[in-house]
C-alpha cells in the first residue's frame, strides 16, 4: 500500500479505487473486449487485449501491399538473395567501414529496427562481419575473394 500512497501524494493517482472501473469504461468506449482478471494468492493478473481476434480490417490496397512486401522479404531470404533495402544497407557498410547500425539508420532515414533486421540477415549470410567492442566496434563487408 506504500507505493500507492506515494503515487497519490505526488499526484500520479487521481482517486483511489477508480482504476479497474476506468479500465472497463475505456475498453467499452473503444469497442475492445473486456479485460480478464485472475487473482491467486497475493497477485492480481490483468489481461487486456487491444483488438478482438479476427476483427482487424485492412483495406484491400493496404493488405495487398503488406502481403507483397512480406512475400518479397521472405522470397529474398529464402532464395539467399537480398532485397533492395538490404542491398542499400550493404552498400552503405561497404562505403563506410566501421559504421554502426544507428549511423546507417540516421543516414538512410530508415527505422533502426529495420536496419537491425537487415544487419542480422547480412551477418547470417556472411556478407558483413562485426569487428571490435559493442561500444567502439562497427560493421565491415567481408572480403569473399580470399574464401
Amino acid at each position: 500500500m506504500g507505493n500507492v500512497r506515494f503515487y497519490h501524494e505526488y499526484g500520479l493517482v487521481r482517486e483511489f479505487g477508480e482504476g479497474i472501473n476506468r479500465i472497463y469504461e475505456e475498453m467499452e468506449a473503444a469497442g475492445q473486449p473486456m479485460p480478464e482478471f485472475k487473482q491467486n494468492d497475493f497477485m492480481l493478473r490483468a489481461t487486456i487485449r487491444n483488438m478482438r481476434v479476427g476483427e482487424l480490417k485492412m483495406s484491400k490496397e493496404v493488405n495487398s501491399e503488406f502481403i507483397g512486401q512480406l512475400k518479397g522479404e521472405l522470397n529474398g531470404e529464402l532464395n539467399g538473395e537480398l532485397n533492395e533495402s538490404q542491398k542499400l544497407t550493404l552498400k552503405y557498410i561497404k562505403e563506410h567501414p566501421n559504421c554502426r547500425a544507428s549511423d546507417i539508420s540516421d543516414t538512410l532515414d530508415v527505422p533502426f529496427s529495420t536496419i537491425d533486421k537487415h544487419i542480422r540477415v547480412l551477418l547470417k549470410y556472411a556478407f558483413i562481419e562485426r569487428r571490435g567492442s559493442k561500444k567502439t566496434g562497427g560493421y565491415y563487408v567481408v572480403d569473399n575473394s580470399t574464401k
